[in-house]
């Protein structure tokens, strides 16, 4: 019994390492670089600056020609400037 108990702890502290680690891989993935040419929703409106959500992550904008976008609108990510990404 003391195996069997033994053997479920080990499983589980293996199966959350995994899930761990794969989490972190992941993040790396979307930098604001790889970002470019992805589709996004405004989600406050770029009035030149405001949030965007892209792939599920919530991104700090800024329009692309200082113009302001609305709410809710679909967009284009064109660039990245500074800590913003650029939008169109």
């Amino acid at each position: 019994m003391i195996y069997y108990l033994i053997t479920l702890a080990v499983t589980i502290s293996l199966v959350g390492l995994l899930i761990a680690l794969r989490s972190r891989r992941h993040k790396r993935l979307f930098t604001p670089s790889n970002l470019i040419g992805s589709s996004a929703i405004v989600d406050k409106p770029l009035a030149p600056e405001g949030s965007v959500i892209v792939r599920g992550e919530v991104w700090l904008a800024r329009s692309s020609d200082g113009s302001s976008i609305p709410g809710k609108t679909r967009v284009t990510i064109v660039g990245v400037q500074s800590h913003f990404l650029l939008a169109k």
